[in-house]
């Protein structure tokens, strides 16, 4: 499922695409049991290029296979962190 290569050798083992996580979130709608955890999540990031809201910039994390796409959040050390249109795993 997930190559270990010396980029990722650090990261969790468990990370999961936009599209994996969009269907994760609808299981667990449908089953009405939210339980809280860290979720490590897998795609390309793409940066908004707005102006933070309340704090936060709202970007997008784009599935690496598929065109689905979620909006993520982050601070301002989280999006200096990221470069825009490259591969990212992160919590």
């Amino acid at each position: 499922m997930n190559e270990v290569t010396p980029h990722t050798a650090n990261l969790p083992q468990t990370t999961y695409k936009p599209s994996e996580i969009i269907g994760i979130f609808n299981s667990i709608l449908a089953k009405q049991s939210v339980n809280a955890q860290v979720v490590y999540l897998r795609g390309v990031y793409l940066a908004s290029g707005r102006q933070p809201y309340g704090g936060y910039f709202y970007d997008t994390l784009r599935d690496e296979d598929r065109q689905e796409e979620i909006t993520i959040y982050l601070t301002q050390q989280q999006r200096e962190s990221l470069k825009n249109g490259n591969p990212q795993i992160r919590n």
